[in-house]
Order: structure tokens, then sequence, then C-alpha cells
């Protein structure tokens, strides 16, 4: 993901709120400084706390009855409502930030007047899908 408008110290200050909520339990894989924007993903301490989620691919697989033997049931990555209460306190502390996110080839582009809360299907059409706020299982 990538947020522009904003500084590394706005980032750290919405993940210490997010994590008031969160019990302490997401933090930054990655955040570095390229330029006018910020590279950053969120994943989860614990697999089984508060923000965690099953893993899309585990899940897909097991929805459509094909074996997901060696794929993790647990994700690292923090849940789509981690992500989205994340994105929610980063606007209230600087309402002119900007998040891109890519998520399934499709673009999003979150800010003060809105693009939060879209869920993009994980799976296909022709086996079905499963939607990112499914998997999220561990909410305070």
């Amino acid at each position: 993901m990538q947020a522009k408008n904003v500084t590394i110290q706005e980032m750290t200050q919405a993940l210490r709120n997010l994590n008031i909520e969160y019990k302490n339990n997401i933090e930054f894989r990655r955040i570095e400084q390229k330029g006018n924007l910020i590279i950053f993903t969120l994943k989860v301490k614990d697999k089984n706390g508060l923000g965690s989620q099953e893993n899309p691919s585990y899940a897909w697989h097991n929805m459509i009855g094909a074996s997901n033997k060696g794929i993790p049931k647990r994700s690292t990555s923090a849940s789509w409502f981690a992500h989205g209460n994340f994105f929610n306190e980063l606007l209230k502390i600087n309402p002119k930030a900007i998040i891109h996110s890519n998520v399934k080839s499709k673009k999003l582009t979150i800010d003060i007047n809105g693009g939060n809360w879209q869920e993009i299907p994980f799976g296909n059409d022709f086996y079905g899908h499963i939607y990112m706020s499914e998997l999220a299982d561990n909410e305070p």
C-alpha cells in the first residue's frame, strides 16, 4: 500500500491509536519513505490475536473442497477490519491523507471522501468467492 500527504510520524500515531483497540497486536510489516510516498503493509504479531484472519488461500481451497494441505491456516496479514480501522485513524489525524491499495489487480483509493470499506472478492467466478471480511474471525 502507498500513502501520500502524510508523515511516518502520523502513520505511527495512527497505528498506536489502532492498537488501543487491538491490544497492541498490529504492527507494520514494512514502512518506508520513497519520495513523497510512504510504502507500508500491516501484519499481526499473534496470528490468533485481535485483528488476525484465516489465510485466504486456505479458506478458499476449503470452500471448494480442494486440498489445502501445506497451506497455512492462519495469515500473518492484518485483517480487512484492522486495515479499515487503521485508515480511519490515519484520516482522523490527517484528513489530507490519500491511501492507494492494489487488491487483486484493482487499485483502490481511500481518502476523506470515501473509498474505505470496499470489498474485493477472493476466488473466481467458476468456484465462487470469499470476501476478506469473512476471513476476519478475531475482531475487538
